[in-house]
């Protein structure tokens, strides 16, 4: 009976439940259409996944490297930052977005957390599968400038 009183126990398992409605989405081929703004970087999240809320602890330092704006696109709404003011750069996207951005980096990973950063396009240009660090930013920004690709995950 007290199971059923836990709210936050039903919010993850609905988080949950959304996020397996994508699996049939990541079988679809890989695009390298625009889906972002340009020099955007996306940070794929949730607030049930410990190291999405890890990553949000470095989330001025990635603010203060990414080339342009960050976008935290969580699948099961607003990212948790317990009053932390946000770096100018960095935006919330509300469920709608998190949902075409999701769709839009459909393939490039099937995990939590998850980067993709954008070129001057708006077209994915690198993706790190994993929490990112100032350092691995560093290597998606030069891997997008060589013009790379997305065969492979840079971490893969």
């Amino acid at each position: 009976m007290a199971l059923m009183s836990n709210t936050k126990y039903w919010r993850h398992i609905a988080a949950l439940l959304v996020a397996l409605t994508a699996l049939p989405a990541l079988a679809r081929p890989v695009t390298h259409e625009a889906f972002a703004p340009p020099d955007a970087l996306i940070l794929f999240g949730a607030n049930w996944c410990a190291p999405c809320r890890a990553e949000l602890r470095k989330l001025p330092l990635l603010a203060g490297a990414a080339p342009g704006s960050v976008i935290l696109a969580w699948s099961d709404g607003a990212p948790e930052l317990a009053g932390a003011a946000l770096p100018a750069n960095v935006v919330i996207a509300d469920s709608a977005q998190s949902r075409r951005l999701a769709q839009g980096a459909a393939g490039l990973s099937a995990g939590l957390p998850f980067a993709v950063l954008a070129d001057e396009n708006g077209a994915a240009c690198a993706v790190w599968r994993g929490a990112l660090d100032v350092a691995r930013l560093a290597h998606l920004k030069t891997r997008c400038r060589q013009g790379a690709g997305l065969h492979q995950p840079v971490n893969a």
